[in-house]
């Protein structure tokens, strides 16, 4: 039987109260009153003419039919990029321009079929001979591990042996050692001095971990991004196992982490990112969270800049003072942005069917707008709601203007400038209850990449004569024991149906 994609979409549910009304207003940002003074900009939604240059450019985006791409690493030596994910692995010749493929791991077979397709998380560079990716093995459990891939000959990528480690997620090497974290809260060590028999016997060097995503080595401290515990310190001086430092608690779920200079970087996801100082190496300082406005599940550091992913895009810090951080920009992604990887001036993105290839520059002062809800929705009875418009650049954002489909939407903001690193609430209110409401807004910035930004104001959900806030109907449904549960057995807790679909 072939192996499909599978998709999983989550819908939360208020669950029946008796107590509860008919139409309960559960959007986010409603309001009972409305400021004072609030600011409405013009009538306009014209793209300005006077905008500034944009600091952050995509030089290239190279897509890759039906990949998933979910890792990427930078080889400065030769000039290779490397991307993981579906297929399996890609090898690119950086060109200075569009980057070329030159090889993948598998090859592909001659009849074309994908019997040879590779799932992969996560790649790390060991050498200029050899890369390694693990495979958590949940479509093909014989693969479940550790591919170690030579690539002495890059148009020629060989497989040592598989390292057999369950759960297999980040690496991170030093010395003739690989460390490897997994997902069942541990961390392995691979032996590479014979790559024959480094198949033999992966080390578990500490366990007792919560859900470790990620690795990082400065001398004889390997830190982990633990994404319930939080940042672990681990001594590795000795190679035959890895005691246990510090555990420094985070904010957010820490998903990947970078060290620059004596600062590391943490992905923190709904928090954004997290920078602690490494002073003293055993116990992570906290020192700044620099809140871009989405999770950041990645990041890459080089020089002054750091380098975010989040789902949406790729985001620009300036961390020249870390304890201190600025944004520079942002720049918008046409897929779901997975993994950065920086070189020079350049940040190479695993842009999940494409490789993308930026550039920064910090020289250029300019504004990056972002709204923080697509849709609003006036249930209830409810005459208004809240939005936030987010400054994401390094210079000012100004909101020059905003229109409306529907007259009866007005919309204001408490203030018609945002600056560096902050956000402005907007309101959207009708003078009396509406059951009919839906309309576009348009806003117009001064942000270079993006200076037109639409949102929905309605009454009810896209094309359904059921209102948001409304009680669901009641309903029962089996689990994966065959046990029957009844929505409105589950009065006062929340319920959240996943629904899964294959192709």
């Amino acid at each position: 039987m072939s192996r499909r994609l599978l998709l999983v979409v989550c819908v939360g549910l208020a669950a029946c109260s008796d107590s509860a009304p008919t139409n309960h207003p559960v959007a986010t940002g409603v309001v009972n009153e409305l400021p004072e003074n609030l600011q409405t900009p013009s009538s306009s939604c014209e793209e300005p003419a006077d905008v500034p240059a944009d600091p952050v450019v995509v030089l290239s985006r190279t897509p890759h039919k039906k990949a998933h791409f979910q890792d990427v690493a930078y080889e400065a030596g030769r000039d290779l990029v490397y991307v993981a994910g579906l297929p399996g692995l890609i090898i690119y010749q950086d060109t200075g321009a569009e980057p070329v493929m030159i090889a993948r791991y598998p090859p592909l077979p001659d009849d074309g079929s994908k019997k040879n397709n590779r799932d992969y998380q996560h790649l790390e560079i060991v050498s200029d001979t050899l890369v390694a990716l693990t495979n958590r093995g949940v479509q093909h459990p014989g693969q479940m591990g550790v591919h170690l891939i030579d690539t002495t000959d890059p148009g020629e990528p060989q497989m040592w042996p598989l390292v057999t480690v369950p759960a297999a997620a980040g690496m991170a090497a030093s010395g003739e050692s690989l460390y490897v974290a997994s997902h069942d809260g541990a961390l392995y060590g691979v032996d590479l001095t014979d790559l024959d028999r480094a198949h033999e016997t992966p080390r578990l060097m500490l366990d007792g971990l919560g859900h470790p995503w990620a690795v990082v080595i400065a001398e004889d401290r390997a830190y982990i991004a633990d994404n319930a515990l939080g940042v672990v310190t681990a001594d590795i001086s000795d190679p035959q196992g890895a005691t246990l430092v510090s555990v420094t608690p985070s904010s957010g779920g820490p998903q990947d982490l970078a060290i620059g200079g004596s600062k590391l970087y943490v992905a923190s996801g709904s928090v954004g990112v997290e920078v602690f100082d490494l002073g003293d190496p055993d116990a992570p300082a906290p020192l700044a969270t620099i809140d871009i406005g989405g999770p950041v599940i990645s990041v890459a550091v080089q020089g002054s800049l750091l380098y975010t992913a989040d789902h949406a895009g790729v985001g620009v810090i300036d961390v020249s003072d870390p304890s201190n951080p600025a944004p520079l920009g942002f720049e918008a992604t046409p897929s779901w942005a997975m993994r950065v990887a920086a070189h020079d001036d350049r940040v190479w993105l695993a842009d999940w069917n494409a490789l993308t290839v930026l550039r920064a520059d910090d020289a250029i002062l300019a504004p990056a707008a972002y709204v923080d809800r697509e849709a609003l929705h006036l249930v209830g009875g409810a005459t208004q709601t809240t939005f936030e418009v987010m400054n994401r650049g390094a210079a000012p954002l100004l909101i020059h203007g905003v229109t409306v489909e529907d007259a009866r939407l007005k919309i204001g903001f408490e203030a018609l400038t945002v600056p560096p690193g902050q956000a402005v609430r907007g309101h959207a209110y009708v003078d009396t209850a509406l059951e009919d409401l839906r309309s576009a807004v348009c806003i117009e910035t001064n942000d270079p990449n993006q200076p037109l930004m639409e949102l929905t104001v309605a009454s009810s959900s896209t094309g359904s004569s059921v209102r948001v806030g409304d009680l669901a109907p009641d309903f029962s449904l089996p689990d994966l024991e065959g046990q029957l549960h009844t929505l409105s057995e589950q009065r006062g807790r929340p319920v959240v149906l996943c629904y899964f679909a294959t192709w």
